[in-house]
C-alpha cells in the first residue's frame, strides 16, 4: 500500500516527507560499485535530500528556478530530483547521452540557473555547452574532475556548513500543488528537443493512476534501468517510492542482463523494445537448430494460451496446463532465470 493518501498535499516533496516517516529503516536505493552492493534506507535517503536542498538555497535557488541535470541512473540522481521539489524549484533533466549543442538549446530554452553533471564525459560536455550559457551560474560534477575552471565537486557541494532547516521547512510550508515539478524535454529525434511542462498536480495525478493498477508492499523491489530522465522511469520510480519499495540503478544500460541476474528484482517498467530484443536473441539462439526451434515454438503457445486465460480472469484449459511443466523445464525457466526472476513456476 502507498502513502499516496497519506501525502498532506499533492506535491511530490510532501509525498517524500511521508515516504520516509513510513518506511524510515526500510531500504530505498541501491547500486553496485565493483563487487558491493551500496544501500541507502529511507531515512538517509532523507537526510542526505535536506542536505541537497540546504546547499541549493545556500547556491541562491529561489522557488520557481531550475535545476539542470545531466546523468545517468544513480542514487544521486533521486536525491538531487527530491532535494529540487522540496525547496520548490523545478527540475531540467537531460538525457545522460545529450550533445553540447542539445545542453545548450534546452538550458537556455528553460532558464537552468545551476547544472550537476554525472561522469566526466558528461560533465565536459556541460563545461563546452557552458560557454554558450551566460546564464548558468554553476557547475557541479558529481563524478570528481580535478583542474578544472568553473565547476565544483558535489562532495563538497552538498556539504555546507551551515545548516537550513528552518528555511527547507519554509519551502515546503510553501509548496502548492500547482507547482512545476519538472519540464521534461523530448529526445530531440525528430528536431530541438521540445520541453514538457510538468506540476506537481499532474505528477501526482499519474501516480494515483498507477495506485489504482498495482498493489505493492515494501517487500517488492524494482530495476531502474529506462533513463530517469525518461518520464516512464522517472513516474514508476516516484510510485516505487511512495510503497516503500527499493530501487536498484543501473547506469550503464549494457550491463542490464547480468545486473538482472544479481540483483533479481521482483518488477521493472520498460518499452516494448527490451522485450522485443529479448524475444530476437531467444530466436537467434535456437534458429540454427530446427528441434529447437520447434520446442521454442510451442513452448511460446503453451505460455500464450496460459497467458491469454489468466489475464481474462479464467482457468486455462487441461490441454494447456499439462503441458505447462515440460515447457517450463525446456524453455521458460531458463528465460526466467536471465531476468533474474523467481525460479518457481507459476501456473
Amino acid at each position: 500500500m502507498s502513502v499516496l493518501s497519506t501525502s498532506p498535499r499533492k506535491h511530490v516533496a510532501w509525498l517524500f516527507e511521508s515516504a520516509r516517516y513510513a518506511y524510515s529503516d526500510l531500504p530505498a536505493t541501491r547500486i553496485r560499485i565493483g563487487d558491493e552492493w551500496h544501500t541507502q534506507t529511507y531515512e538517509e535517503l532523507h537526510a542526505r535530500v535536506q542536505q541537497i536542498a540546504a546547499a541549493l538555497i545556500n547556491a541562491g535557488i529561489e522557488r520557481g528556478d531550475r535545476v539542470g541535470l545531466l546523468a545517468s541512473n544513480m542514487p544521486q540522481w533521486t536525491q538531487i530530483d527530491l532535494a529540487t521539489a522540496t525547496i520548490g524549484a523545478a527540475l531540467v533533466p537531460l538525457y545522460s547521452t545529450s550533445t553540447p549543442d542539445q545542453i545548450v538549446h534546452i538550458c537556455a530554452d528553460a532558464g537552468v540557473k545551476i547544472m550537476f553533471a554525472g561522469d566526466e564525459p558528461q560533465t565536459k560536455n556541460v563545461l563546452e555547452a557552458a560557454k554558450e550559457l551566460p546564464e548558468l551560474e554553476r557547475i557541479i560534477s558529481i563524478a570528481q574532475v580535478d583542474g578544472t575552471e568553473n565547476l565544483e565537486s558535489f562532495a563538497p557541494f552538498v556539504d555546507p556548513n551551515e545548516e537550513r532547516a528552518e528555511a527547507i521547512r519554509g519551502r515546503l510550508e510553501a509548496a502548492d500543488p500547482k507547482d512545476i515539478f519538472s519540464i521534461t524535454y523530448t529526445s530531440g529525434t525528430t528536431g530541438d528537443p521540445r520541453g514538457v511542462v510538468v506540476s506537481h498536480k499532474a505528477m501526482f495525478a499519474q501516480l494515483e493512476a498507477l495506485d489504482q493498477f498495482f498493489d505493492l508492499s515494501p517487500n517488492e523491489h524494482s530495476l531502474c534501468f529506462l533513463p530517469l530522465s525518461h518520464a516512464l522511469e522517472r513516474g514508476w520510480s516516484a510510485f516505487v517510492m511512495a510503497c516503500g519499495c527499493m530501487n536498484t540503478y543501473v547506469p550503464d544500460t549494457r550491463k542490464v542482463a547480468d545486473l538482472l541476474v544479481l540483483a533479481r528484482p521482483t518488477m521493472l517498467v520498460s518499452v516494448p523494445k527490451l522485450y522485443e530484443t529479448v524475444l530476437a536473441e531467444a530466436k537467434r539462439k535456437v534458429a540454427k537448430s530446427a528441434v529447437k526451434k520447434a520446442i521454442f515454438k510451442w513452448a511460446l503457445q503453451v505460455g500464450g494460451q496460459m497467458q491469454k486465460s489468466n489475464t481474462k480472469g479464467k482457468k486455462p484449459r487441461l490441454w494447456w496446463r499439462v503441458q505447462l511443466p515440460l515447457a517450463n523445464k525446456l524453455v521458460f525457466k531458463n528465460v526466467r532465470e536471465a531476468f533474474g526472476g523467481p525460479k518457481t513456476l507459476l501456473a
